[in-house]
């Protein structure tokens, strides 16, 4: 089951929505693996928005103007919700807080 299937599931959005959190996600992805292959274990396990990666991806929303940035970030917290693992709590609350920072 990949990453769209896991939003669709745990979120009742609709199919516009799902397309720009996908469209958001890929774009993040892209930038930081340098990689276009969304099958693989990396993008449907969100793994490219973990610690890791945390700072490359705050890196590239900073390009990013701050509406376009704020509907990223969106994107990123629905996609680590919807895979709701404990373990990604305390990334989850990073990118609320960063939300938190650019929507003020």
């Amino acid at each position: 089951m990949g990453l769209s299937d896991d939003i669709t599931e745990k979120r009742n959005i609709k199919d516009k929505s799902l397309k720009a959190y996908m469209i958001a996600l890929k774009r993040i992805y892209r930038e930081v693996t340098d990689n276009d292959d969304y099958e693989s274990n990396l993008f449907n396990n969100v793994g490219f928005l973990k610690k890791k990666y945390f700072k490359k991806v705050l890196s590239f929303l900073n390009t990013l103007k701050l509406p376009t940035r704020k509907n990223y970030m969106a994107a990123i917290l629905v996609a680590l919700t919807a895979k709701n693992n404990d373990d990604d709590k305390d990334i989850i609350l990073e990118y609320r807080n960063n939300l938190d920072l650019i929507a003020n």
